[in-house]
């Protein structure tokens, strides 16, 4: 009798163990693309915050992307990483390398842009492509 409650208890207490990926996996969000005017699919994504600066990135990193964005007033697009989205790979850096802003709103991020990059159909070539990113971390 001893013997099947030790195996029980131990049977219980390995449970929680077993369900430790399901609330970090719960805490993730869907970020929708769209890359040159054309859907490029919803994306799990990570958010982390970090002071006034917050993180977002997919949990694939091909397809996915990277974007920083600084909360407060204004809210700041910093960066948008783009990798092999709707065909296209290229980037937003804040002042440097392409455009875009943000917005919060009832906390949904939306990032609008234009990156610089190229489309995998033609790696040789560098062109520019709008983008929107759209999550509620």
């Amino acid at each position: 009798m001893d013997k099947r409650f030790a195996v029980a208890t131990a049977a219980v207490l390995m449970i929680p163990t077993g369900c430790a990926s399901g609330p970090e996996l719960l805490a993730k969000h869907l970020v929708h693309v769209s890359i040159d005017g054309k859907d490029a699919g919803g994306h799990l994504v990570d958010c982390t915050q970090v002071g006034w600066l917050w993180n977002l990135e997919t949990l694939e990193q091909t397809p996915g992307l990277i974007a920083q964005v600084r909360t407060g007033d204004p809210v700041v697009a910093r960066s948008v990483q783009i990798n092999n989205l709707g065909g296209f790979t290229g980037s937003f850096w804040d002042e440097t390398t392409g455009e875009a802003e943000a917005s919060l709103v009832d906390g949904k991020f939306t990032i609008t842009g234009t990156a610089v990059g190229f489309f995998h159909d033609d790696p040789g070539e560098r062109t520019t492509a709008p983008f929107e990113i759209s999550t509620d971390c």
